[in-house]
């Protein structure tokens, strides 16, 4: 009679066998909200605004899982070796704003099997997982301050002004107060992900110098980076030498195939003025007893909408969904990072040689060979001090 074996313990979700994190290819097909201009008739006047349509976004690069457990962000994770990156590129993006990205992530596979297993080397068997990419959840932006990082808040200044140097969570609709909770931001390096208009809205200080029409909803500035939770079904095969932190040889993750929910920031709602400073009494599902407060003259149809994940509330995002997969990628070789490509100035700080950096830098080249490895993600960048201070840097 057959043995009947069923899983139990986690995946050695595949390291290689010299320790060094392992690659999966990621492929991923997402249908979300977007914007485009349009031309429309208001009291007898032509008026640009911004308008919500549907878009299909097509999503290739790789996913690097840090099985070494050497990045700042493995530091006091109840499961370090799930910690993961993913290097993207979005090819359906707009030509100007097509940007190798980078999303932090957690993995969490298992192998089962129905069949006979005592000969591990002669059996394949199934694999479940789950692939969260974004940010934690968490009751402090721990990395949201802008003070103190250069690169990036040297862009950001211009934008925002001298005061506005600490993000926060938004209100919620429903009670007017700040949330508790939300997604950590990761600082911008998903900005221009899914597109141009996958980036802040700017246009919110009401000053002289910055132009007319500020956002009335506290805290528009706030970005929030894309996220992809999948869940998905694949296969596991036998590895003859241990890795991903197992003494003795096991099945490693081959792959999984998967459905996934996102979310993304845009930066106008739907019937806003091309300034982001108004919105228009039309296309909008949107709750609002009295669609403006004929005192305060401040539309309560924008305010941020909070949308619910589980029990969290956000306020950040516009929806997409789509499906996943990735495949162990055994023979992708990481690059060397030279001291001449090390950035200079900023607040850089730390180490740049944990194991992963030579995979993040081979799968950003693959997607595209002119990427800057370094420096602001408004300006395209892959990375910057926010980033490496916060997950790369080698604890």
């Amino acid at each position: 009679m057959k043995k009947l074996m069923i899983a139990t313990l986690g995946l050695a979700v595949a390291g290689s066998v010299f320790g060094t994190p392992v690659v999966y290819d990621y492929k991923a097909t997402v249908k979300h909200t977007y914007l485009k201009e349009a031309k429309v008739k208001i009291s007898n006047s032509s008026e640009t605004l911004y308008l919500k349509k549907a878009k299909s976004s097509s999503l290739k690069g790789y996913l690097i899982q840090d099985v070494d457990t050497q990045t700042k962000k493995a530091a006091g994770d109840v499961q370090p070796k799930n910690r993961c990156y993913l290097v993207v590129l979005n090819r359906s993006a707009e030509k100007d704003y097509r940007y190798v990205r980078i999303l932090p992530g957690i993995i969490d596979a298992s192998w089962y099997s129905s069949k006979d297993i005592s000969d591990k080397k002669k059996v394949s068997v199934a694999a479940q997982g789950y692939l969260y990419l974004g940010g934690d959840m968490t009751d402090t932006l721990a990395g949201a301050t802008l003070t103190g990082t250069a690169s990036t808040l040297s862009y950001i200044e211009g934008k925002i002004g001298a005061d506005d140097v600490q993000r926060d969570f938004i209100e919620s609709v429903q009670s007017r107060e700040k949330l508790k909770f939300g997604i950590d931001d990761y600082f911008f390096t998903s900005c221009y992900l899914f597109g141009q208009y996958n980036q802040p809205d700017w246009n919110f200080v009401n000053d002289a110098t910055e132009g007319p029409g500020a956002s009335s909803v506290q805290y528009r500035w706030f970005f929030a980076d894309a996220w992809l939770n999948g869940a998905g079904l694949g296969k596991a095969s036998y590895s003859s030498e241990s890795c991903c932190g197992l003494t003795d040889a096991d099945y490693v993750l081959d792959s999984l195939t998967g459905n996934l929910k996102a979310g993304l920031y845009l930066c106008g709602l739907s019937g806003s003025d091309v300034d982001h400073d108004y919105l228009y009494v039309f296309g909008e599902q949107i709750w609002a007893e009295n669609w403006e407060d004929a005192s305060s003259r401040v539309p309560h149809a924008n305010q941020a909408d909070t949308w619910a994940d589980g029990g969290l509330d956000l306020g950040t995002t516009d929806v997409g969904y789509g499906t996943w997969s990735i495949k162990r990628n055994a023979k992708f070789a990481g690059v060397s990072i030279e001291d001449k490509e090390l950035p200079s100035g900023g607040d850089w700080s730390g180490t740049f040689n944990a194991s992963v950096y030579p995979f993040i830098k081979a799968a950003a080249q693959k997607l595209d060979k002119n990427v800057d490895l370094f420096g602001n993600p408004i300006e395209g960048a892959l990375i910057n001090e926010e980033f490496h201070n916060t997950y790369l840097d080698k604890q």
